[in-house]
């Protein structure tokens, strides 16, 4: 009797095409993929790889991660290939593509607290997204002003709700009203804005012209522009600033103002409530409106004096 083995051809993996977007402030060593197998074939899979593993990894379960600190700058798009291997030997390839988000600094306000002691001024950086915050340190080598002026750093503090980066100086730092800033490349945005002293440049609102050059005859400025975020509070989209939304309706001294401010607990914040500087509270007027002079999603404004931290 003569048997004849007849050669089955091999059943490869069926793989999935995969389309993947991150922001390039991901944190090294994350899982940003999995390799989607729809069907092992005929013998399991033993392995996957990369056909570049420059930026990124895969391992033997298929997920795949960064390896680098990634650079929207530098590159916005990788197109890869992963392979899976089974242990009959045959292989199947599949193209991956991953596109990185630009992450920029939306504002960033310079308050030097009204005072002559520089040790209370601070930054406020804002960022259009959250960041990885542990990238960024606050010294000479990551913050970057127009002229290369140098800080000392008091110290540093991200809130990744409001996307803001707060830093406290100790050293002179009144310079730093009408500079630049960006961040160096390489960290996260190597992206500059264009000056953190913003509330000259937002239009007061007034449209109706009682003389020549006055607010609405020369019209200049930002459009004043918010969002209610729904929690209590309101983003000031030129300057970044986040704003309690409703008057308590309660009258406060100076002293009292400064603690109720500072006790406030809004927007799942509850440590960064301030009052505001002069400057800062009269961006908000608007004087196109009376009675009271403000945007109505301010709610429950009173027509009154509010103070200022500024005496």
């Amino acid at each position: 009797m003569t048997i004849t083995i007849r050669n089955v051809a091999e059943t490869v993996a069926t793989l999935t095409a995969l389309n993947i977007t991150i922001d390039e402030t991901l944190m090294v060593g994350t899982q940003i993929g999995l390799v989607t197998v729809s069907d092992e074939g005929d013998t399991s899979i033993i392995s996957f790889e990369l056909n570049d593993t420059s930026s990124f990894e895969v391992n033997a379960n298929g997920e795949i991660r960064s390896t680098v600190a990634l650079d929207y700058e530098i590159t916005a798009t990788y197109i890869l290939e992963v392979r899976a291997n089974n242990d009959a030997g045959y292989s199947q390839n599949v193209e991956i593509n991953i596109s990185i988000n630009d992450v920029n600094i939306s504002s960033a306000v310079y308050d030097d607290n009204a005072t002559a002691d520089s040790n209370d001024d601070s930054l406020q950086i804002y960022f259009d997204r959250d960041i990885n915050a542990t990238l960024i340190s606050a010294d000479n080598g990551s913050f970057v002003f127009s002229g290369g002026e140098t800080i000392v750093v008091q110290s540093e503090d991200y809130n990744s709700s409001w996307f803001r980066y707060e830093v406290l100086f100790e050293s002179a730092s009144e310079i730093l009203k009408d500079t630049n800033i960006s961040i160096n490349a390489g960290v996260e945005i190597a992206r500059e804005i264009e000056s953190i002293n913003k509330f000259s440049r937002i239009n007061t609102g007034q449209t109706t012209s009682y003389a020549d050059y006055d607010d609405a005859n020369l019209s200049r400025g930002r459009t004043q522009a918010y969002t209610d975020n729904g929690d209590g509070t309101i983003t000031d989209i030129n300057t970044g600033l986040i704003w309690q939304q409703e008057d308590d309706n309660n009258t406060y001294t100076h002293a009292n103002a400064i603690l109720y401010c500072e006790g406030l607990d809004l927007g799942n914040d509850s440590t960064h409530w301030r009052l505001p500087s002069i400057d800062e509270l009269v961006s908000i007027i608007d004087n196109g409106r009376a009675n009271p002079a403000i945007n109505p999603l301010f709610t429950n404004t009173n027509t009154s004096f509010y103070w200022s931290v500024t005496l």
